[in-house]
């Protein structure tokens, strides 16, 4: 891997890390198109890295006002959550954690299939028209005017879970699992991205001790962090651009057009 391909690399992993493109299945096919692997997880542990920071950036203010508000007032003061429904620290922060639990369970259980679904770019493929479809079903529904409860939290996780498959958009499943359960999109994207931050980090700290035991850290891994940071928190702002003007089952029609094409490329 060169710098070239360090910067096209976190180019792709900042943007579809947070746009629900699925930022694991660009990430398989762009190497399979690049003709590159990284030798270790080093790499793909720098860049997400780089958009970890990007989240915590985007979100510094929201995060500190949570985290405040618990510390003032554990049992129930209340933070605005959009529009008139209104959602106190505790409960954001027992819904994060309530979310979190399906992914835990799976990449527990099912992690040597997981392993097995990131060699495999058919799949991968074929997974990203299976996000295609999930978002265009946000298309069907009619109102979103609910209050994030705990069972919507809980089937988000879920969702989340699910993204654990690589051609699966995280943030795509989470978003529109949301919208169909009736959450307002704007706060439906909030809560994915706000979610994302305990799976990254808890991914990230189990992945760094095997990254620095694998390889010397150099400037390609500084690289690609940086540039997955800047283009993460670009793709922050887009996707909340787009979800305010109701443009989100948009991104179903491109990763079906990827997907088709992947795997057209690939057989």
């Amino acid at each position: 891997m060169n710098f070239a391909d360090a910067v096209i690399l976190g180019i792709v992993q900042g943007l579809t890390e947070f746009l629900p493109v699925s930022s694991s299945g660009h990430l398989v096919i762009t190497e399979r198109l690049l003709g590159v692997q990284a030798a270790d997880i080093t790499f793909p542990v720098a860049v997400h890295i780089g958009t970890l920071a990007a989240v915590l950036v985007y979100f510094r203010s929201r995060i500190w006002a949570i985290i405040r508000s618990f510390a003032q007032n554990p049992k129930g003061s209340v933070l605005a959550c959009g529009h008139d429904n209104t959602i106190t620290g505790s409960r954001m922060l027992l819904s994060i954690i309530l979310a979190s639990v399906p992914a835990g369970i799976a990449g527990v259980l099912f992690k040597d299939l997981i392993e097995l679904a990131f060699a495999s770019p058919q799949m991968t493929a074929v997974c990203l028209m299976v996000t295609g479809v999930w978002l265009l079903l946000t298309l069907a529904v009619k109102t979103n005017s609910k209050a994030l409860s705990w069972w919507r939290s809980w089937w988000i996780g879920v969702a989340q879970a699910v993204a654990i498959i690589p051609g699966i958009s995280r943030s795509g499943s989470t978003i529109a699992t949301g919208m169909m359960l009736g959450v307002r999109p704007a706060e439906a994207a909030e809560f994915s991205f706000l979610l994302s931050i305990p799976a990254v980090l808890g991914a990230t700290l189990l992945a760094i001790p095997e990254a620095l035991a694998a390889g010397q850290i150099g400037m390609i891994h500084v690289v690609g962090l940086v540039v997955s940071a800047v283009t993460g928190y670009l793709a922050l702002r887009l996707v909340f651009a787009v979800v305010r003007h109701g443009r989100f089952a948009w991104f179903g029609v491109y990763c079906l057009a990827a997907g088709g094409a992947a795997a057209i490329w690939l057989i």
